[in-house]
């Protein structure tokens, strides 16, 4: 019931009259354009979650973009374990600690590539076990499509470990979530 003024004129709010024509195309066009913006984003956008025993990095979801492949030192990203000892289809979500033209040293403590990125990186127990029967370097030069990959974990297999990565195996740039 609405309340009347003196002069015939309702009191608040009146809901004005509109058609169901004019509500149904407004939802439409709402739904068209949250749909469109889904598409886009979900063009883009992955969400990867690590499932793999031994995470290389302490988070385990990230927004994944996969139009963004230029990378730098100290970025993350995912990449396909298709190379060295890693023959698995499992996607690892690293971080580049250096790209091809950078020389890359680990000593023992820290990973420092030749512009000035330097990452604290201890070894577990198992890391000089592997460097005994493999021999495992701790000097890199990249070059060509070479990228040296980290984990920030103790049982991160690494570069250090698994050699230098190849950026074709890229999928994009990672962004952690949790």
């Amino acid at each position: 019931m609405t309340s009347l003024a003196l002069n015939g004129e309702p009191i608040g709010f009146v809901k004005p009259k509109t058609s169901v024509l004019k509500r149904l195309v407004t939802c439409a066009l709402i739904s068209l354009c949250a749909y469109g913006a889904l598409s886009a984003f979900l063009t883009r956008y992955k969400v990867n979650i690590d499932i793999t025993p031994q995470r290389c990095l302490s988070a385990w979801v990230y927004l994944l973009d996969t139009k963004d492949k230029e990378i730098k030192p100290g970025d993350l990203i995912s990449i396909e374990g298709h190379y060295g000892i890693l023959p698995d289809k499992y996607r690892y979500t690293k971080m580049v600690g250096g790209v091809a033209g950078q020389k890359v040293t680990y000593d023992g403590m820290y990973i420092e590539n030749s512009n000035g990125f330097k990452k604290y990186a201890p070894p577990n127990k198992e890391y000089y076990k592997l460097k005994k029967e493999r021999n495992l370097p701790t000097e890199w030069n990249l070059k060509g499509n070479e990228l040296f990959l980290m984990g920030d974990t103790q049982y991160s297999l690494d570069s250090r470990v698994v050699g230098l990565a190849d950026a074709s195996y890229i999928l994009g740039k990672a962004y952690v979530l949790f």
